[in-house]
C-alpha cells in the first residue's frame, strides 16, 4: 500500500510503505533511500506546520534535519521527510567527559535559540535521540513541541532548559543499566547522577560537575 501526500504546491507525491523503520502513537517512519525517510502522521493527530517550519528555518546542528513538509488531501500536516541518522547506541559512559559537555553546550545553545522562537520542547527524552560519535548527540523527534502563546517566556526558556538536564540525566541512567548492569543495581549510582542532573539545575554547576571527570563511569566508580 502506498502512502499519498501532497507538497506544499499541491502536487501529489506517493511514497512506498515497504519498509518501516518505526511506529508510535503519533504515526510511523518509513525509509525513503539510503539516507531519507518519511514521517507519516496517523488520523488522529493535529499537528501546527508553523512549528516545524521554524524549526526547519533554525536548521540546528543537534537536531534531525527535516527536509520537506507534505499534506493531506483536507489541507492538514500529514507528515514531512527527514535525514536518516544510523543510531549505533555507543556508550556514552565510556567516552570522553568532552563528548557529554561538548553536546551539552551545543544543545543547550540551541535550547535557547528554539525558546526564543516560544517553541516550547515536550517529549525530550531519551528515546528520541540518537547517539554516535559521528554525529554527536542527534535530537529526532519534535513532533510534539509546541509553539506556543499562552505562557510567558521566560516559562518557556526555564522549562525548556530543565528538559535538556532532564535528557542528559536519562541518558546516563539508560546507559547505566544498558551496558553496565552490576552498577544499575547499586542505589547509589541512581544518587549521584540524580544529584548532578536534578539538584543542579543551573548549566555552570552541572557542568563545573562533569568536568572533574576523565570519562562519565568515573563518577560511578568515585
Amino acid at each position: 500500500m502506498n502512502i499519498v501526500l501532497y507538497d506544499n504546491k499541491a502536487k501529489k507525491v506517493t511514497f512506498n510503505d515497504d519498509i518501516v523503520l518505526g511506529r508510535g502513537d503519533c504515526g510511523k517512519v518509513l525509509k525513503v533511500t539510503d539516507d531519507k525517510c518519511l514521517k507519516v502522521f496517523s488520523d488522529n493527530f493535529a499537528y501546527d506546520s508553523k512549528m516545524f517550519e521554524i524549526m526547519m528555518d533554525l536548521d540546528l546542528a543537534n537536531f534531525y534535519k527535516i527536509y520537506d513538509l507534505y499534506y493531506k488531501m483536507n489541507g492538514n500536516l500529514g507528515g514531512y521527510t527527514m535525514k536518516y541518522y544510523l543510531d549505533d547506541r555507543t556508550d556514552i559512559l565510556t567516552m570522553p567527559m568532552d563528548y557529554t559537555l561538548d553536546n551539552l553546550m551545543n544543545l543547550s545553545k540551541q535550547i535557547e535559540e528554539i525558546s526564543n522562537n516560544r517553541v516550547y520542547v515536550r517529549d525530550l527524552r531519551s528515546g528520541n535521540v540518537i547517539i554516535n560519535k559521528e554525529n554527536g548527540i542527534i535530537v529526532i523527534d519534535i513532533d510534539l513541541y509546541e509553539l506556543n502563546n499562552r505562557m510567558r517566556f521566560e516559562q518557556i526558556r526555564d522549562l525548556n532548559r530543565q528538559n535538556i538536564n532532564d535528557l542528559f540525566h536519562q541518558i546516563y541512567l539508560d546507559a547505566l543499566c544498558d551496558y553496565h548492569k552490576e552498577m544499575c543495581d547499586n542505589a547509589n549510582n541512581f544518587y549521584k547522577l540524580s544529584h548532578i542532573f536534578q539538584e543542579n539545575r543551573e548549566l555552570k554547576k552541572v557542568y563545573r560537575k562533569l568536568k572533574k571527570y576523565k570519562y562519565p563511569i568515573d563518577l560511578m566508580r568515585k
